[in-house]
């Protein structure tokens, strides 16, 4: 199973987004930041540690 800790005092996004330009062919998308999610465990590796990506993608390849 797949778990997410978060902080319910705290979870949410920012409240304007912001234009990123990492699409192939110098295509931009808008995106807007998650805030209070601390941890997200997949298949028991976690992906994201003290709201912060890790390098790790245990999911299973496309």
């Amino acid at each position: 199973a797949d778990v997410v800790v978060f902080d319910p005092q705290t979870v949410g996004s920012d409240r304007r987004p912001h234009l990123v330009d990492d699409l192939p062919e110098g295509g931009v998308r808008m995106i807007t930041k998650a805030r209070g999610i601390e941890q997200v465990i997949v298949n028991g590796t976690a992906i994201m540690q003290d709201g912060q990506m890790t390098a790790a993608r245990p999911g299973r390849a496309a």
